[in-house]
């Protein structure tokens, strides 16, 4: 959807640090859970929190590896359509 660089990792990045929190921030717990970025996050898990004796998940949630692989298809879907639309 943005044809520059650097916009578009501005974008990523605006997604991710200030939208989705925000969007997070007024939906239900529940929901919020399942947002992209939340749930990427849960999958990959800091080995470095378990060296401070924070204790952490051995493995991800089904359910968040279920919606990892929903908005990956989504997002191919998405690409592959808009690149078929465009005239490159």
């Amino acid at each position: 959807l943005v044809k520059k660089a650097g916009l578009a990792i501005g974008v990523f990045i605006l997604y991710s640090k200030i939208a989705e929190p925000l969007i997070g921030w007024k939906l239900p717990q529940s929901i919020s859970d399942y947002l992209p970025f939340h749930t990427i996050s849960e999958l990959i898990q800091n080995p470095a929190l378990t060296l401070v004796g924070i204790s952490v998940r051995q493995s991800p949630l089904g359910i968040h590896f279920a919606f990892a692989l929903a908005y990956s298809c989504l997002f191919a879907i998405g690409t592959y359509l808009l690149l078929t639309k465009r005239d490159l």
